[in-house]
C-alpha cells in the first residue's frame, strides 16, 4: 500500500504541474480558481473544527482526494494533449482487437468522465454514485488491456480498481465531504446549503473554462501531417549477419552498411496518424564494414554480396513501404510500431518496425532495431571452410535515420 501511495503522489504531483501550466494559458487566475475553494472550506470549517481527532475519517478524506485528483488530471492531460489526438492513437492500438465503432466512443467520452467522476470523487459530492461508476469504469479499462494482452498495465488498473473497492466499502467514513455537508445544514436552513452547491458550481465551471480553453485553441493549432525527406549522409542503416554452422567460433559476424538509400517519412504531432515510411536501398551500396576483416577480405565480401547474396543486376532495390502505424507519444518521443511490406530479392513479406521518434524543429530522427529471416526472402547465405561456417538465417537490422522537412 505504501508504493501504491507514493506512486499516486507521484501521478498527483505531475498533473498539478500540468495542470498549473494549462491554468496559465486560459483566461482564469489561479486566485479566481482558488476562491471558491477556500469558500467552500470556510462553510466547512465551523462543522469540523473539534472533530479532526477521529483520524479514520481524515484518512479515507486524503485517500478519497488523492483517487480525486488522480481521475480528474487523467482527464485534464487529455483535453490538453487534444482528445481527437487521444482517440485516433487507441484506435490504432487496438486495431484488429475491438472495432472501431466500441473504441472511438469509448475513446472521446473517457476524458470527460474522469473529470467529472474526478471532481465528484475529489469534493465528495455524490461519492457513491461516482465510486460506482469509477468501479465500472477502471473495469472497462481493465478489459481493454487484457484484449491486448499488457500484462503490466492490468496489474496497474487492479490496484486502482482496489483503492475504489476500499473507498466504496468504507464509504460512511465520508465525514468530509460535500454530501455530508449537504445533510447537516439541510437541518439548519437552505442557505448555507445553497451556499455550498454554489461553491461546487463555481469550482466546476472554473475547471470546465480551463479544459475548453486549450482544447479550442488546440483545435486551431493543430498541426496536419508534416512530410520529412531522409538524409542519407545523416542517418545509418546496417544489417548484422550471424556466424553460424559447425565451426562457427571460426568466423565472424558481418556488418554491412547501407551507403545509398533515399525516401520519406511522414507524421502527425501528437496524433500520430497519418503517418507513413518509405524506404529504398540501393542493393549494390551495401558494403561490409566490420575492422576485423582487412582490406582484401572485405573485398571478397562485398564481390559475394553482390554475386551470391543480393545479385543487384536482377533486384536493385530493396524497398519497404508502410501500410499502417500505431504508436503513442510518449515525453516528446513517439514509441511506434510500422507496419507495412518488404521487398527484398524480389520477395515481399509484411514486416513490422518498431520505432523511437522524435521531432526537433525541421527534423526527425527514427532509431530502432527489428529481425528479418534470410530464408523467407530466397536470400542466400555466404559459406567458408567448405559449408562449416555459414551465414545463420535471423538478420538483424539497427537503423538511425534522419530527416528534414519538406
Amino acid at each position: 500500500m505504501l508504493r501504491i501511495a507514493i506512486e499516486l503522489f507521484d501521478n498527483f504531483a505531475t498533473h498539478l504541474s500540468q495542470f498549473w501550466s494549462i491554468l496559465d494559458h486560459t483566461k482564469l487566475t489561479r486566485n479566481q480558481f482558488l476562491l471558491p475553494v477556500l469558500l467552500l472550506l470556510y462553510t466547512v470549517r465551523p462543522l469540523e473544527r473539534n472533530e479532526m481527532h477521529k483520524h479514520k475519517e481524515a484518512a479515507y478524506t486524503l485517500l478519497r482526494i488523492t483517487f480525486g485528483v488522480m481521475f480528474l488530471f487523467f482527464g485534464i492531460g487529455k483535453f490538453a494533449a487534444g482528445i481527437g489526438g487521444f482517440a485516433g492513437g487507441m484506435n490504432q492500438y487496438f486495431s484488429g482487437k475491438l472495432p472501431s465503432a466500441l473504441v472511438l466512443p469509448f475513446s472521446y467520452a473517457l476524458p470527460f468522465f474522469e473529470v467529472i467522476l474526478g471532481l465528484l470523487i475529489l469534493f465528495g459530492f455524490l461519492t457513491t454514485i461516482a465510486l460506482v461508476a469509477s468501479g465500472l469504469l477502471l473495469l472497462a479499462l481493465t478489459f481493454g488491456t487484457v484484449i491486448l494482452g499488457d500484462a503490466p498495465t492490468v496489474a496497474h488498473n487492479l490496484q486502482y480498481g482496489l483503492i475504489n473497492f476500499v473507498l466504496l466499502w468504507f464509504v460512511d467514513f465520508n465525514r468530509y465531504s460535500v454530501d455530508r455537508l449537504i445533510r447537516r445544514t439541510a437541518k439548519k436552513g437552505t442557505a448555507q446549503t445553497l451556499v455550498t452547491l454554489c461553491c461546487f458550481l463555481l469550482m466546476s465551471g472554473a475547471l470546465v473554462n480551463c479544459l475548453a480553453y486549450p482544447a479550442s485553441n488546440a483545435r486551431h493549432d493543430a498541426q496536419g501531417p508534416i512530410r520529412f525527406r531522409l538524409d542519407p549522409s545523416q542517418s545509418k542503416f546496417v544489417a548484422r549477419a550471424f556466424s553460424g554452422g559447425l565451426l562457427w567460433f571460426k568466423g565472424h559476424d558481418h556488418f554491412v552498411a547501407a551507403r545509398e538509400f533515399s525516401g520519406e517519412a511522414e507524421i502527425t504531432p501528437n496524433a500520430i496518424t497519418p503517418a507513413s515510411l518509405e524506404l529504398r536501398v540501393k542493393s549494390e551500396s551495401l558494403v561490409e564494414t566490420r575492422d576485423v576483416f582487412t582490406e582484401q577480405q572485405k573485398q571478397i565480401v562485398n564481390k559475394e554480396l553482390r554475386e551470391i547474396v543480393l545479385e543487384p543486376l536482377k533486384y536493385p532495390e530493396i524497398v519497404f513501404h508502410s501500410t499502417n502505424v500505431a504508436g503513442k507519444l510518449v515525453g516528446n518521443e513517439y514509441d511506434l510500431k510500422i507496419g507495412g511490406n518488404l521487398t527484398l530479392h524480389g520477395v515481399t513479406r509484411q514486416i513490422v518496425i518498431p520505432a523511437k521518434v522524435t521531432l526537433t524543429g525541421n527534423d526527425l530522427r527514427g532509431v530502432g532495431v527489428f529481425s528479418i529471416d534470410r530464408s523467407n526472402f530466397g536470400v542466400k547465405a555466404t559459406s567458408a571452410f567448405h559449408g562449416m561456417v555459414r551465414v545463420r538465417d535471423r538478420i538483424n537490422c539497427s537503423f538511425d535515420i534522419v530527416g528534414h522537412r519538406i
